[in-house]
């Protein structure tokens, strides 16, 4: 695997030494069970010279979700891409490990004998202090207490010396240590610490419970709602397509059908180009999960497509893709391949009405063009009116004949000013 530089100011360093590995993440599960798996978090951490528990919880902390250690693995609840959790660890490293005068990573988390914790450098034995308002401190200073003598055996040879100095642990000792926090952890991989759980409720009840008014007078407005979802969406550092999932999981239920009339509109506005597809996949879990649902799929489908909640460009685009798990929200291939089948007369009937648009539009084309081709010929616009307004040979002969000069003068007169009009008209237009 390729390597990064430790330092974020320093990416394109080609001659910085020190490496680490870039995060890797993984998205396992849907709806309220999505989580982000990081798999090579340990080796980042050995690189970093921290301990993996003090980068999750700085993961939790930052990003707002809550990390256990399971089946071998490290897990963040929620969905996160690999750029949002790999500028989490570059602000990491920046307050937690790199010297704060050059720069360097080698460096040590101490504490001195007021509890303060601070970056012992090794490249210039400077002391950077660490904040201590950051949210991070007390597992530092527990990680802190270990690493400088706390719990560890100090060497007999140096008892001497300055005790506030750090001692070594052996290879032994620190692959102990990992051994019994993994196994700490796998036993309490359940136990969230109670302010965690106060901090991070379920954002789908939360919502549920907002937009039925708990707590206040009457249920709030749809503007009251929109700024809830925005707020939650900074709370629990939600991406647009999780947020899509949170409203339709919020707005929906079995009775879907009859939901959509009212809140699709409300729904609508969260949606943009590149998340519409969500409204598909999050159509098929919610069918997966309520059997009776899933003979009504094109029906419901086409009730959101009624409501413009999804365009006939993605519903055609989803329907004509080969299965891919990752682009089907978790939904297996047997049940998808059920959902195109019924939603094939729909699509069928969507093609129907593309082609006929298309032959409208065409022959609108054609005869604008031809319309185009008669009126720009410059005797167009002339002929028509001065043969229905000039007068013949044989009528002013006529007239001449039964009037007198004067009054067939005045007659040809009168008849030569509808053809000016007439003329002045047609130019106009």
């Amino acid at each position: 695997m390729a390597l990064i530089n430790v330092d974020p100011e320093k990416q394109t360093d080609p001659f910085y030494r020190y490496k680490m590995q870039r995060v890797i993440t993984k998205i396992e599960g849907n709806g309220n069970g999505i989580k982000t798996v990081v798999p090579n978090i340990q080796d980042i951490a050995d690189r970093l010279a921290r301990d993996v528990e003090c980068l999750m919880k700085y993961f939790a902390h930052e990003l707002a979700v809550t990390t256990k250690f399971k089946d071998g693995k490290w897990i963040m609840t929620g969905s996160f891409q690999q750029d949002t959790v790999q500028q989490s660890l570059f602000d990491f490293v920046k307050k937690f490990v790199l010297c704060k005068e050059c720069r360097n990573p080698e460096t040590v988390v101490q504490m001195d004998e007021n509890k303060d914790l601070c970056l012992n450098c090794k490249a210039c034995s400077c002391f950077s202090s660490i904040d201590p308002k950051e949210k991070l401190c007390n597992v530092l200073k527990r990680f802190a207490v270990n690493v400088n003598g706390g719990s560890s055996k100090p060497d007999k040879s140096k008892k001497d010396k300055d005790r506030s100095a750090p001692v070594a642990k052996t290879k032994d000792e620190k692959q102990e240590e990992k051994f019994q926090k993994e196994a700490r952890l796998a036993k309490n991989e359940d136990d969230i610490s109670e302010d965690l759980k106060e901090e991070l409720p379920n954002p789908v009840e939360v919502l549920k419970a907002f937009m039925a008014g708990q707590g206040a007078d009457a249920p709030p407005a749809d503007a009251e709602i929109v700024g809830k979802i925005f707020d939650m969406k900074n709370d629990y550092g939600l991406n647009d397509k999780t947020v899509v999932a949170l409203v339709f999981e919020a707005l929906f239920d079995a009775n879907i059908s009859k939901q959509i009339e009212s809140r699709a509109r409300l729904f609508a506005r969260f949606l943009k180009p590149d998340t519409e597809l969500e409204v598909i996949i999050n159509i098929m879990l919610l069918c997966t999960d309520e059997v009776s649902l899933k003979p009504k799929f094109a029906v419901i489908l086409k009730k959101f497509y009624d409501h413009e909640a999804v365009s006939e460009g993605c519903i055609l685009g989803w329907y004509d893709s080969p299965y891919k798990r990752s682009l089907s929200g978790g939904v297996d291939r047997d049940s998808v391949k059920f959902f195109k089948e019924k939603a094939k007369p729909f699509i069928e009937w969507l093609r129907e009405d593309e082609e006929e648009d298309n032959d409208d539009d065409e022959s609108e084309e054609s005869g604008k063009g031809g319309d185009e081709d008669s009126s720009s010929h410059p005797s167009s616009k002339l002929s028509t009116p001065v043969t229905a307004t000039a007068p013949t040979a044989a009528a002013t002969a006529a007239t001449s004949k039964n009037q007198p000069p004067a009054a067939t003068a005045a007659k040809s007169t009168s008849t030569s000013k509808p053809a000016d009009e007439e003329e002045v008209n047609i130019d106009d237009i």
